[in-house]
């Protein structure tokens, strides 16, 4: 499927206002600003506000008074999209290969046969700009229609699962606490995984390395009648127009009219 990465993130982005990174290793960080991609959905990186790659110096010493926040860990984070739906986790599953008596996370989902995305993470933690910096920006011109990281997810492990049109299930289950390698027969740490047909990722590492979401705003450029300091900013919409169950887009140029 040539363009699973902007299904994906399409179906996630609807489920979310928020944006999957389709390759959790690569780092995204609060306060990248940058454009996403239309034909991949990734977001390339013009500069950050805190790193000192952002040009504009009234950027810079603002965002030096407002540091990014580190919230509180979450056991799971979840976001599926219209047709995944979670179910009871019952009999039928493999209790000594799944590892789950020690199982950190368990889930069954339930797929239809359209198009459905997926996405897991196990204690993930955000980071985030305070809403304080982007009222007090409200009158520096550099950040007028750009495109912002306010928010990312960072986790330990996390299941990224784009289904196949099949209707199916789907067993996930993760064993944070084990050894990496187990001997005599017992689970390993990491991920077990059942039933999948779909485009699968998994990864499991005992930091947090892994960013598989984060969140954009954009700024506004007002115009005669300029909108208060809450509207400013809002969530940044996907650069594309409807896409079809593979990721095509509506009006793509390859379409022949006769």
């Amino acid at each position: 499927m040539k363009q699973a990465s902007r299904k994906f993130i399409d179906l996630i982005q609807q489920a979310s206002s928020k944006f999957a990174n389709w390759d959790p290793p690569h780092l995204i960080e609060v306060g990248d600003y940058g454009e996403i991609d239309r034909d991949t959905g990734k977001l390339e990186k013009s500069g950050n506000i805190y790193d000192g790659t952002c040009v504009n110096t009234a950027v810079t010493e603002l965002a030096a008074q407002y540091p990014p926040v580190k919230n509180p860990a979450r056991d799971e984070y979840t976001l599926n999209s219209t047709h995944a739906r979670r179910a009871e986790f019952g009999a039928g599953v493999d209790a000594t290969a799944a590892g789950l008596g020690d199982a950190s996370l368990k889930a069954k989902w339930n797929f239809g046969k359209k198009r459905a995305a997926l996405l897991t993470m196990h204690n993930p933690v955000s980071i985030t700009i305070p809403d304080a910096f982007f009222e007090a920006s409200r009158n520096i011109p550099f950040l007028k229609n750009k495109d912002i990281v306010v928010e990312v997810h960072q986790c330990s492990a996390y299941v990224m699962y784009l289904s196949n049109k099949t209707a199916e299930t789907v067993h996930l289950v993760l064993r944070a606490n084990g050894p990496a390698n187990a001997v005599g027969g017992g689970a390993s740490a990491g991920w077990w995984s059942e039933g999948a047909s779909g485009m699968f990722q998994k990864a499991y590492h005992p930091e947090n390395i892994y960013t598989p979401l984060f969140r954009l705003l954009r700024r506004a450029s007002p115009g005669f009648n300029e909108p208060d300091d809450n509207d400013l900013w809002g969530d940044t919409e996907v650069p594309w127009n409807f896409l079809d169950e593979d990721g095509e887009e509506e009006g793509d140029e390859d379409e022949v009219y006769e």
